[in-house]
């Protein structure tokens, strides 16, 4: 029986396959406390290594931030054009 993956994993996993596809967008959804709509993060390819660093750094095994409970990443997306992740999105 295999075990289950965290969602950083998935996180990291979907990055990888955004740059082997080549997409030219990427976009996580954050949701925080206070605040009444999730914010939506967009990179561009360049950025999508640092920003996984980054993100691998700042949140934890399940995408909740180290430093603050109340903010965690809810999704993520990617695509090759804004228009496609906002269709995508919403």
């Amino acid at each position: 029986m295999s075990e289950r993956k965290t969602r950083k994993q998935l996180l990291t996993e979907h990055v990888k396959a955004a740059l082997v596809k080549d997409f030219k967008f990427f976009a996580i959804v954050v949701r925080m406390e206070g605040f009444p709509k999730d914010e939506v993060i967009i990179n561009e390819t360049a950025n999508f290594i640092p920003k996984l660093d980054y993100w691998c750094k700042t949140y934890d095994d399940e995408l909740v931030h180290k430093h603050s409970n109340t903010i965690y990443i809810v999704s993520c997306y990617s695509a090759n054009s804004l228009e496609e992740l906002q269709k995508i999105i919403y």
